[in-house]
């Protein structure tokens, strides 16, 4: 609901009672961490990509991935402390 009421971009850390929003973020921190950096969740396919390979600060391609999520590479997937981004059933077929 807030997303849509929103004039900035939400993201979906959970209602408390589920999910907790410290556990997205530990969740994104595997994720950065296991897959080697933000460059490595970019979709080189998508609209503008090529924009974010020009900017100097993590932070600032932070900020456009949480304004425009389509820039991501999908599906992100972790289990535990491993990651991958992409199509990758025969590495989530080795996950215990």
């Amino acid at each position: 609901v807030a997303a849509m009421n929103a004039t900035i971009p939400v993201i979906n850390a959970g209602d408390g009672g589920h999910n907790h929003p410290t556990q997205t973020l530990a969740d994104l921190l595997t994720i950065y961490r296991e897959l080697g950096g933000l460059d490595n969740l970019i979709d080189p396919k998508a609209k503008d990509a090529a924009t974010l390979k020009y900017m100097a600060y993590d932070s600032q391609k932070e900020e456009r991935l949480l304004e425009d999520p389509s820039l991501l590479r999908t599906p992100i997937v972790r289990n535990g402390k491993q990651a991958t981004v992409g199509y990758c059933p025969e590495v989530w077929e080795t996950w215990e």
